[in-house]
């Protein structure tokens, strides 16, 4: 009995120790690993809503009078610009809120320094840049500086050591966790004093007043909260991540044959129209039918003529004459001019133009597509007939540096037409593709072949060619991505 219990402790301590040796083994190995050259590829999405535009508004026009005399007297500070390097580019994004892409070159010494050089040079990176931590249980921590520029703001990165060291992951971690709240209910005892007036009626005759001090208790509840912490949860608006390069030269001959593309991205999209219609729309004109009565004045002259009898007696002798008088009546016809004001109600139609403003938001995507290299720079259309996904295939030009970064420049190819004549029992055909007007612009570094091993090796027929990881950002959209060949 106590024979088998010396064995099983001595079983579990060489279990102990075997393990401790292997962790203190992997713990010295990652911390070992980080050493040399690293070509990285960086992407940043910004903050929500960062790809969106920003709406402008109309100015106006108004007048008034101002009084006074004064003066301002004030000074503006702009931050300096981040060099144009790679590690400019890279420092800044990491640093900002704006979406961006990077790729370049980093050197890590195995001491804790990391270097890079302002150009695309393989080699020739001997300007001390950042500064790296690797902890026990493989993350790491990394601060870079733009040496080459006067912006001096550092970028703090936090990331994990994948593969021995032959990746390293980044971004600025942030802890995005919610927390949690309780309701709770309370008790409370508390103490007050008052002052009291009162009147009262006395014996007899005579009104008498009276002050008396009172204390009091009382019982109350209240409600309360208590707030205990999630689970951290940390996110990064921004990867980065540093590969093993290709090798020690590159040049646009290390690409050569078909591949393929896959890519996460986020773009601006419409969502259709929400809201008034925003816009300038032009003057509508109508007809209406008004009716309106007045009343005129005037003046007008006549002219009448009339018949008249008379009777008159004379006295005397002889002949005698006499006078008398008459009253007629008469007709008579004028013309009057007058005038007269009236009003009128009418109603019209009209029609106005205007601009509708359709609402944007942020969308994530995928990208596939295929590219076919010629070893020269350029991408070229493949052999053979195209298939029914042939809308999947680019076309372009590409550039690859000696310290195996580069850029590829992409244009969809769309058939539109395809002939063919038939002579007898023979048919021939030939089908025409031409690039499409938009076109993409993505940064790339070539890194080792990625390598599909079996039980007894390598698998047979395994690709030898890189791999690329590439990556874009143009103001609408950012895009990161891999490329292997078929």
């Amino acid at each position: 009995m106590l024979e088998t219990s010396y064995s099983r402790i001595a079983a579990f301590l060489g279990v102990s120790l075997l393990l401790g040796a292997k962790i203190g083994s992997a713990q010295q190995t990652c911390q070992a690993s980080i050493n040399g050259f690293y070509s990285y590829s960086a992407i940043g999405n910004g903050l929500p809503g960062a790809l969106l535009p920003t709406s402008t508004g109309t100015t106006g026009t108004g007048s008034g009078t101002i009084t006074g005399t004064g003066s301002t007297t004030g000074t503006t500070t702009t931050a300096p610009p981040f060099s144009n390097t790679g590690v400019g580019q890279l420092v800044g994004g990491a640093t900002n809120t704006a979406p961006f892409a990077s790729s370049g070159t980093l050197y890590f010494d195995n001491g804790g320094n990391i270097r890079a050089s302002s150009t695309s040079q393989f080699g020739t990176a001997n300007t001390t840049v950042g500064t790296y931590v690797v902890n026990s249980d493989c993350t790491i921590t990394v601060t870079l500086n733009d040496a080459f520029g006067t912006n001096k703001t550092a970028a703090t990165l936090q990331g994990v050591i994948l593969g021995n060291g032959s990746e390293i992951d980044l971004g600025v971690l942030q802890n995005v966790s919610t927390t949690t709240s309780t309701t709770g209910t309370g008790t409370g005892t508390g103490t007050g004093t008052g002052t009291g007036t009162g009147t009262g009626i006395g014996t007899g005759t005579g009104t008498g007043t009276g002050t008396g001090i009172g204390t009091g208790t009382g019982t109350g509840t209240g409600n309360g909260s208590t707030t205990s912490p999630a689970i951290g949860v940390f996110q990064s608006n921004i990867l980065i991540k540093l590969v093993r390069p290709l090798s020690t030269f590159c040049s646009v001959a290390n690409l050569n044959g078909s591949y393929v593309i896959v890519a996460q991205g986020i773009r601006v999209a419409d969502v259709g129209f929400v809201g008034t219609p925003v816009g300038t729309g032009s003057t509508g004109t109508g007809t209406g039918t008004g009716s309106g009565s007045g009343i005129g004045t005037g003046t007008g002259t006549g002219t009448g003529t009339g018949t008249g009898t008379g009777t008159g007696t004379g006295t005397g002798t002889g002949t005698g004459t006499g006078t008398g008088t008459g009253t007629g009546t008469g007709t008579g016809t004028g013309t009057g001019t007058g005038t007269g004001t009236g009003t009128g109600t009418g109603t019209g139609t009209g029609t106005g133009t205007g601009t509708t403003v359709a609402a944007q938001t942020e969308t994530p995507f995928f990208l596939f597509g295929r590219i076919q290299f010629d070893g020269n720079g350029n991408i070229v259309t493949p052999n053979g007939t195209p298939s029914s996904l042939g809308f999947l295939q680019f076309g372009g030009s590409y550039k690859v540096n000696s310290d195996c970064t580069g850029t590829l420049t992409l244009a969809s190819l769309n058939s539109t037409s395809t002939t063919q004549t038939t002579t007898g029992s023979s048919t021939s055909g030939s089908t025409t593709t031409t690039p499409s007007n938009s076109t993409l612009t993505l940064n790339f570094i070539l890194t080792q072949p990625s390598v599909s091993f079996t039980g007894a090796g390598v698998m047979p027929g395994a690709s030898t060619s890189p791999v690329i990881q590439f990556n874009m950002s143009n103001g609408t959209e950012t895009l990161f991505g891999f490329g292997e060949a078929q």
